[in-house]
């Protein structure tokens, strides 16, 4: 009897000494890991609380009807830049059409508009941008943007429209000349192409492949090929209010066509949550992730090649954007747009190949690589914002650098029609 009681108080203590040790490294493991992003000593936290994701997603919901937006939900594109806009804190403007625009209340349907003014002469030839946050030109004021330093090299005759959108793939550009600029019948169209374009055209949902986008509450179209053609296959786009009445990502539509969704990463249901409660669990599954994770769902830009599909899928969107651009009549001029790794690596050695124009000479198209005119006597780093866009300083380079590109296009006999359509407006 005493034994017996003697082993089964041996056995309480070695509970509660097991209970305390869990305990004290649960509560060290919680105040260890950081909350804005869930992470312990550099490591990612699995499973991820998709219930964070959406309590900030709300709010930012919240804010966009109460104070409204720059960037607005669209059915085709995902998301696109809402019209007359005007950012009082934020010096964010966008034109009657939905174009960046230094100041509100413009609209470039007049053809004497400029970004910098009202100009006396009508334009005689359009030249659109479209591209993502690298010609859209974030991080500065649209005065100091690529686009705008461009217009005025340009001038007294052209005049250049940004459809530049923040966080686009390759397949929302080719969405965006399809819709938004084809209109406008501009004469040339620069597309500007960079390596996070090429990466995100899988990708659906942005928070899974860039984590700092919690919150951001749109979706991308997600492409696929049908009969050699691009097309949707979630069309329309999923709304913001789709996505926040989703209490699991699982139940999220499309989301295993998403590249870079992995189960593993995101809560299970089931004995599951038992564990998933635990950051003890949660970090050691984050220190040895399941086989899964080493996929190539997980498959990164910055660490890799893009995936088959991703590549086979760049290779023909890039090919029917400039060939509808063609067809439309329009002249297209491709423009590598690199970020600064890519900058410092083409400098370092020769033999250095990016993944866009790696992309592009297999595609067969014609480009012109920004980089080298970013590589010069100025030290690169101050060509790039902290966030990793053109500084002022590079948008001076890069207009400096397309201008006689697009000077020689103006001497083009393709521009005599839409010269004569001015004559006849004026």
């Amino acid at each position: 009897s005493s034994s017996r009681k003697f082993l089964l108080m041996a056995m309480g203590m070695n509970f509660l000494m097991l209970s305390l040790a869990f305990t004290t490294l649960e509560l060290g493991l919680r105040m260890l890991s950081r909350p804005s992003n869930e992470t312990i000593l550099g490591f990612i936290l699995y499973p991820k609380e998709w219930s964070r994701f959406l309590s900030q997603a709300k709010e930012t919901a919240k804010k966009i009807a109460h104070e409204g937006s720059y960037v607005i939900h669209d059915p085709i594109l995902g998301w696109t830049i809402a019209p007359s806009y005007n950012g009082r804190e934020s010096s964010e403007f966008s034109s009657t059409e939905g174009l960046r625009s230094p100041r509100p209340a413009m609209t470039f349907n007049d053809l004497h508009a400029r970004h910098s003014g009202i100009s006396e002469y009508p334009a005689s030839a359009r030249i659109a941008l479209i591209g993502d946050s690298m010609t859209f030109g974030y991080e500065v004021q649209c005065q100091d943007s690529w686009a705008h330093e461009l217009e005025g090299l340009l001038q007294p005759h052209a005049q250049v429209l940004n459809f530049g959108v923040s966080g686009y793939s390759l397949h929302q550009a080719l969405l965006r000349y399809e819709k938004d600029v084809r209109p406008w019948h501009p004469q040339v169209v620069v597309i500007g192409i960079s390596s996070q374009m090429l990466a995100r055209i899988n990708s659906i949902y942005p928070v899974l492949m860039n984590p700092d986008w919690t919150g951001f509450p749109f979706t991308r179209p997600r492409p696929f090929t049908k009969n050699g053609v691009i097309s949707t296959m979630n069309h329309p786009v999923p709304t913001p209010e789709q996505i926040l009445s989703s209490s699991q990502i699982s139940d999220l539509p499309h989301i295993n066509a998403d590249e870079y969704y992995s189960p593993f990463q995101w809560p299970r249901r089931g004995v599951w949550q038992m564990f998933e409660w635990s950051y003890i669990f949660r970090f050691a599954n984050s220190i040895r992730p399941p086989s899964e994770s080493l996929s190539s769902n997980s498959a990164s830009w910055a660490s890799g090649p893009l995936t088959k599909e991703a590549t086979a899928l760049s290779q023909l969107a890039v090919r029917q954007l400039v060939q509808t651009v063609l067809d439309d009549g329009s002249i297209p001029l491709i423009i590598h747009l690199p970020y600064l790794p890519e900058v410092k690596k083409s400098q370092a050695s020769s033999n250095y190949s990016p993944l866009v124009p790696k992309i592009l000479q297999a595609a067969g198209i014609d480009y012109i690589d920004i980089t080298r005119c970013l590589i010069g006597p100025d030290p690169i780093s101050g060509h790039y914002m902290p966030g990793g866009h053109y500084s002022p300083q590079a948008g001076s380079v890069i207009a400096r650098c397309l201008k006689p590109i697009l000077q020689e296009m103006f001497r083009h006999p393709h521009l005599a029609s839409f010269r004569e359509t001015v004559a006849h407006q004026k």
